[in-house]
């Protein structure tokens, strides 16, 4: 099974980059409305979950089972000193307002 992030820009549309994860880095699936951070060498990146899709493939006995599984999500502001440079400049060329909620930090 594979699990792919794809960043789409604010309010949706074309999927801006994709981050390929292992079954090991992902310990649950995110459900909509769920926030998820990444921890990068310089800091954080954050993203809201907009939509989830499952894939799955027919396996024996006529059972199916999840084959691939994408998470859309849209980057949103981390509070200073904690976003990495690169999630920064993601922001700033998509023109991001919508900021990580001060309740869950």
């Amino acid at each position: 099974m594979t699990v792919e992030l794809h960043v789409v820009p604010p309010g949706g549309g074309e999927v801006d980059h994709v981050k390929k994860l292992s079954e090991g880095q992902m310990g649950f699936v995110p459900r909509k409305g769920e926030y998820v951070l990444f921890k990068e060498e310089e800091g954080t990146s954050a993203f809201e979950v907009i939509n989830v899709h499952s894939f799955y493939e027919k396996g024996q006995i006529n059972k199916f089972i999840i084959s691939n599984i994408i998470v859309e999500a849209e980057p949103v502001i981390l509070p200073e000193g904690l976003e990495s440079e690169p999630h920064k400049k993601l922001c700033a060329y998509h023109k991001v307002i919508k900021k990580y909620p001060e309740t869950i930090y």
